[in-house]
């Protein structure tokens, strides 16, 4: 049962922080596209926002290697086998699509209030 709770929280973990990078990533491809057509008019209306993306997205990424560096020394105690590696990227990859649009709504209220 340890086996399994553990499994579906690095699940999540994964999916969390894979929704986070993701959405950095989106936003950063779409203000990238926005300049191309705009200019520099979109970057003077959030000046802080491409800063804050690439920072989350590399905290997303540091995150993800770490979860990732734990999930492998404690699947040695737990003995995972390749059908648990797998459910647990499936279902992380499941879970990060609505993740994304949470972090994109946070990102929206962050973008507002600063």
């Amino acid at each position: 049962m340890k086996k399994l709770f553990f499994a579906l929280a690095c699940a999540v973990a994964y999916a969390t922080f894979l929704g986070m990078g993701l959405e950095c990533l989106f936003n950063l491809l779409g203000l990238t596209m926005a300049i191309s057509l705009d200019g520099a008019v979109v970057t003077k209306q959030y000046p802080r926002f491409i800063p804050f993306c690439i920072l989350a997205g590399f905290v997303a990424l540091a995150a993800l290697v770490a979860i990732f560096i734990f999930n492998l020394k404690v699947s040695e105690k737990y003995s995972f086998t390749k059908k648990i590696w797998w459910m647990q990227m499936i279902i992380a990859v499941i879970i990060s699509l609505p993740m994304i649009k949470a972090w994109e709504m946070l990102f929206e209220f962050l973008q507002k209030t600063f």
